[in-house]
């Protein structure tokens, strides 16, 4: 079992001039953080699981502080049983504002693969966006910005890939 954290803090202090105001003094703090939990067994079954946070608080002398948080979740589940098949399905949560748990998005992928015993052969079924999520966005607030970060999905669908080694 491997477990595996990461940390990043970052404190900038800055001046700038927004509307013909004085010049203003300004503070931008900005931390990530991600728990990683992966198991190797030798068992039929394994999972990955990471865990992240990211907080940005952006001020300024004399105004308010605005505070954008966001966490992700990313689990995948493998279930090996042969050597030559395997299925790996894979889920992730994204909650692009903590404050607001309405909006938060699920993603599903899965996939399943055979390679043939004794040829060079692999066939893989993968299966992609199968909640058919269409697109997600997220809204980060500054003292002098709204930003809005919007992704359209391609539409869930499936594939069927054959390959073969020389």
């Amino acid at each position: 079992v491997l477990f595996k954290f990461e940390a990043n803090y970052s404190l900038q202090t800055y001046v700038n001039i927004i509307n013909n105001s004085e010049l203003r003094q300004n503070q931008s703090q900005i931390f990530n953080s991600k728990f990683e939990i992966k198991t190797g067994f030798k068992a039929k079954v394994n999972f990955q699981n990471a865990i992240s946070y990211n907080r940005m608080a952006a001020s300024s002398v004399g105004s308010n502080t605005f505070i954008n948080e966001s966490s992700t979740n990313s689990f995948s589940l493998i279930y090996k049983n042969s050597k030559n098949a395997y299925f790996s399905f894979a889920a992730d949560y994204f909650l692009p504002n903590i404050a607001n748990t309405k909006e938060n998005y699920w993603f599903f992928d899965a996939n399943y693969s055979l390679t043939a015993p004794k040829t060079k052969y692999k066939i893989d079924l993968i299966l992609k966006n199968i909640f058919n999520t269409a697109n997600f966005q997220q809204v980060s607030t500054s003292d002098f910005a709204t930003n809005v970060f919007r992704s359209n999905l391609l539409p869930r669908y499936g594939m069927l890939r054959i390959s073969c080694n020389f």
